[in-house]
């Protein structure tokens, strides 16, 4: 029994596997994937990434912001009430990450805080991630 930790499902090119995600999901049972997590980059595409995997009672998700994705201020009441959609067992991919866009150190981290504020608040775990954040 293996389970998938953190993959992008909604962002797959699925050429490989005739275009459907059935055929990727059949995939991983076939290598002992029992349960995946579907991990979250942009609440722009968050709605989209539900829909993708809603009839996969093995694909849990997580709801965040990764900090490379900081075109806009993330509103902390939305990343809560999204959060709190069925499925979502924890809060991000979200942290700092600095070595390609330094120059939005500011915005990451006012992003970082809201995702840790968020999943404390909720009780969620958070995941994170973190390049080069000195």
């Amino acid at each position: 029994m293996f389970i998938d930790s953190h993959c992008h499902l909604d962002r797959l090119d699925l050429t490989e596997f005739d275009g459907e995600l059935d055929n990727v999901l059949e995939a991983a049972r076939a290598a002992q994937v029992t349960d995946i997590l579907c991990v979250s980059v942009t609440l722009d595409e968050f709605p989209s990434m539900v829909e993708k995997t809603a009839k996969y009672d093995n694909v849990f998700l997580s709801c965040g912001a990764h900090p490379l994705n900081q075109d806009d201020l993330i509103d902390e009441d939305e990343l809560t009430k999204l959060s709190q959609t069925d499925r979502v067992i924890a809060v991000g991919e979200t942290g700092l990450d600095y070595f390609y866009a330094p120059e939005t150190k500011a915005v990451q981290l006012d992003s970082f805080r809201k995702h840790v504020r968020v999943a404390n608040k909720l009780n969620k775990p958070l995941i994170i991630h973190t390049r080069d954040a000195q």
